[in-house]
């Protein structure tokens, strides 16, 4: 069964909705995704609920991951504001956002929206499960790496 989840969830990582710009793929969303799987490794990401709360030490970390594995990958590019792939991921279906009621999702976003609207986000429950795993995170890594960074 893990195996069949597994094998979903790499199709849907395969065909992640990534900005370009002049041709370039952005990776920002694949650096994102690496660097949970990384914190998630390291023991500092335990939970599957993700805020947007700038001064939080959750966000410190993520922000500090997220960074080191940008720089780590693309030490020469832009480095694409955090809130832009935490925001823009939901469109790829297994990241969820969870907006506070009554609030609709702007096209584009903000970290002042983000930090106003967002109650928090969390992955698909199978997908969060999948995750947990050395070996399943070392596959969707290298997955990850053979598809958007080294095709950069």
């Amino acid at each position: 069964m893990e195996e069949l989840l597994l094998d979903k969830y790499l199709t849907k990582l395969g065909k992640l909705n990534c900005a370009k710009i002049n041709g370039k793929i952005i990776i920002a969303k694949p650096v994102f995704l690496l660097a949970i799987l990384e914190a998630i490794g390291d023991k500092v990401i335990t939970v599957n609920r993700f805020y947007w709360d700038t001064k939080s030490e959750q966000y410190k970390i993520l922000n500090r991951y997220y960074t080191e594995c940008y720089i780590g990958y693309s030490p020469n590019s832009y480095l694409t504001p955090l809130f832009k792939p935490f925001y823009h991921l939901k469109h790829d279906g297994f990241w969820h956002l969870i907006i506070k009621e009554g609030v609709k999702f702007p096209r584009a976003s903000s970290s002042g929206f983000m930090s106003e609207n967002l109650e928090y986000a969390h992955f698909d429950e199978d997908f969060w499960k999948i995750i947990q795993g050395q070996n399943s995170r070392e596959i969707i890594r290298n997955f990850i790496v053979e598809k958007y960074i080294k095709s950069c």
